[in-house]
């Protein structure tokens, strides 16, 4: 697997989205590896009064979750204004369309391309891999609340795709790479046809 240098938007954003236990970290990484891109962690932009309630836990709520996602989005764009930049992939729950809204408006104004990629799979998925990770704050019982707020995206988020990551780790980042592929070769051939 291998992306030709001239398909890669070289200010591309990938937002690796979805509930506690999905694999955003693991497939973040992978893809920021392979595509040569900055790797953002969005958990580590949480306010610390975030990181606790949600150590106790306790859900977050809407308004404890803008100010984070006005970090995410703040933190990419101004990754994004380095000019040694080729792109960046980004972890973040953004588990509402909302949400994602946010993240699109902070990049609006900056060169590039923005991709959510959500990263689906079943509760009981979720909640073995979230039980199965050490230090982490999230715990598994948090899972519930998480997907009742997950809002899958849908036909009008053009920008949105879908991954059901309950096969092997392998697998998934083979599909999510091959669909990156995908999107810049697609990008491409629009940009053709625009001149």
């Amino acid at each position: 697997m291998s992306l030709n240098p001239q398909h890669l938007d070289k200010k591309a954003v990938f937002f690796i989205i979805g509930p506690s236990g999905s694999g955003k970290t693991t497939m973040a990484k992978f893809l920021a590896e392979k595509l040569d891109y900055d790797y953002i962690e969005g958990d580590d932009l949480h306010p610390k009064a975030n990181v606790e309630k949600m150590g106790a836990g306790h859900p977050l709520n809407d308004e404890d979750r803008w100010g984070w996602l006005y970090n995410c989005g703040g933190a990419c764009a101004l990754q994004l204004d380095s000019p040694n930049v080729k792109g960046i992939v980004m972890t973040c729950s953004a588990l509402k369309k909302a949400y994602r809204d946010v993240l699109r408006e902070s990049l609006k104004h900056r060169p590039g391309s923005v991709h959510f990629f959500y990263l689906m799979a079943s509760k009981e998925v979720l909640v073995e891999r979230t039980k199965a990770r050490k230090n982490h704050y999230m715990k598994s019982d948090m899972v519930d609340s998480q997907l009742r707020d997950m809002q899958t995206p849908k036909d009008d988020e053009k920008d949105a795709y879908t991954l059901n990551i309950e096969n092997s780790p392998e697998v998934s980042q083979k599909c999510a790479y091959d669909l990156v592929e995908k999107i810049m070769k697609d990008k491409d051939e629009d940009i053709k046809h625009k001149n």
